[in-house]
């Protein structure tokens, strides 16, 4: 059943409660890894009244008065999630934070990071069981090659730990199709700098085949000693034709000069690059020539943004394709946390790039709220979760989750009831929130495909307490 959007006119909305169940239990130290249970999302009308947490707000009309179709005070239901709690999972083999976390089909990949106090190469698996949401036991999986991560002298040592990777996937089955790894922060030549390495793991029956390498991320133009990118956002894009590409956004680039310190800069370029959906390989074996800017100042750039979104229905029922970035850094010295959600839509023709459409009311851009760092974010049918994170000024965790959700004209509503001019509010938070403060996690959604198609599970995966790098994973 296909979630329901509020419409383009609508001021009142209805908040259906999602339920999501997440870990209860983070371990006092980190020699136990847990993982945390899943319990679904359930974006169905035919569960509003099955006794699962509902909550409501009031959504403003844009233009002050209701579109075609609407009525004046009516109400419409529309799928946003409140996570209710967590339950715990399968743990972690080990302590990880700083990982690349993504699923595939019913399975689950955390990818390199710092595993017990120490960049790691290691790469694990679970699957997800559809229909319960229970997690099997994590199993090894064939670790990053070592590789180049540098043209720069005394930078070309290949090596294979890596920290803060950008990871995507693309499916051609359940259980098979290809992983794509980019960047990273490597440790080589004495150095900590970001990486331009990309590679291609290919999945069958579940687990990895082999890892292969791929065209490095372009060096910035007019500067190629600045190359790299650590912490930055990728996702697969996927047409109503079949066409694919491989989107890359920001990032922190992190290099070294001779005779100068390491230096930081943010990077706000998209790149993209086709896919090969039979090979995996970039179409061309090379990135696309045609780059798209985020909407920052020049000497700005976006990492550490959770990207959410791909293929969404707009009001006529048609597929349209946009992601949303969610909050994150924009200045390296010092750090800025942002709480801004940058808009990035693809072209369902032909995978073209355009970032000048807002993502929030008018033609400003919607907000997590209070700008912070270190969190991560998940949708599913246009329902939108960020939880966790650092608070901007602050130096430990929040445990908050909030919730909201896309329209049909690709845009954040205004949930706050209080019309009075400035008063925005894009996100309603969920209480008490996750049961202890993370930092550093990854967060991916499986849909409960073998039961319900309106349903689905999210897990938040290892992370910090802010004292201690955990194993224990949240299900919801």
């Amino acid at each position: 059943m296909a979630s329901r959007q509020a419409s383009p006119g609508l001021r009142l909305l209805l908040l259906i409660g999602v339920c999501l169940t997440l870990i209860a239990g983070i371990p006092a130290t980190p020699t136990r890894a847990g993982t945390e249970q899943n319990q679904d999302i359930d974006n169905s009308l035919a569960e509003f009244d099955d006794g699962s947490l509902q909550m409501t707000a009031s959504a403003n009309y844009p233009n002050n008065a209701p579109g075609v179709g609407d009525i004046r005070g009516a109400i419409q239901l529309a799928p946003i999630g409140a996570i209710n709690g967590l339950d715990p999972t399968t743990s972690l083999p080990a302590p990880r934070i700083d990982a690349g976390v993504v699923a595939l089909g019913r399975n689950i990949f955390a990818i390199g990071g710092n595993v017990t106090s120490a960049p790691s190469e290691t790469v694990i698996s679970t699957q997800v069981a559809l229909g319960t949401g229970g997690l099997s036991a994590w199993q090894s999986e064939p670790s990053l090659p070592a590789v180049q991560h540098s043209t720069r002298t005394n930078f070309t040592t290949p090596v294979a730990p890596r920290l803060q990777p950008a990871v995507a996937a693309y499916a051609s089955g359940q259980d098979s199709g290809f992983i794509y790894v980019v960047g990273g922060l490597v440790t080589t030549g004495g150095q900590s700098i970001s990486s331009y390495s990309v590679l291609r793991g290919t999945v069958a029956a579940g687990h990895i085949t082999a890892w292969a390498s791929l065209p490095t991320i372009p060096a910035t133009a007019g500067a190629t000693f600045i190359e790299g990118l650590s912490n930055a956002s990728t996702a697969v894009a996927i047409l109503p034709n079949g066409r694919a590409f491989l989107l890359v956004f920001g990032g922190l680039q992190r290099y070294k000069q001779p005779s100068i310190p390491v230096t930081e800069t943010g990077s706000r370029i998209i790149f993209s690059a086709e896919l090969n959906t039979t090979s995996g390989d970039f179409i061309g074996n090379a990135w696309s020539a045609t780059t798209a800017t985020l909407p920052l100042n020049p000497t700005q750039g976006l990492w550490g943004a959770p990207v959410v979104g791909g293929s969404l229905r707009d009001a006529n029922g048609q597929t349209v394709i946009s992601y949303y970035l969610m909050g994150g850094n924009t200045d390296p010295a010092p750090a800025a946390p942002t709480s801004n959600i940058y808009r990035v839509d693809v072209s369902t023709s032909n995978g073209s790039l355009n970032v000048s459409q807002p993502s929030g009311v008018g033609s400003g851009n919607a907000s997590t709220g209070t700008p912070r760092s270190g969190h991560a974010a998940v949708q599913f049918k246009g329902s939108v979760y960020v939880a966790g994170g650092i608070d901007s000024g602050q130096t430990t965790p929040n445990r908050l989750v909030s919730g909201s959700y896309i329209q049909p004209d690709r845009r954040f509503p205004d949930l706050n009831p209080d019309p009075a001019p400035g008063a925005v509010t894009y996100f309603i938070s969920k209480n008490t929130g996750l049961p202890a403060p993370r930092s550093g996690h990854g967060m991916v959604v499986v849909p409960n495909a073998a039961t319900n198609p309106t349903r689905a599970f999210v897990y938040l995966i290892g992370g910090s307490d802010g004292v201690t790098t955990q194993a224990t994973n949240y299900v919801t």
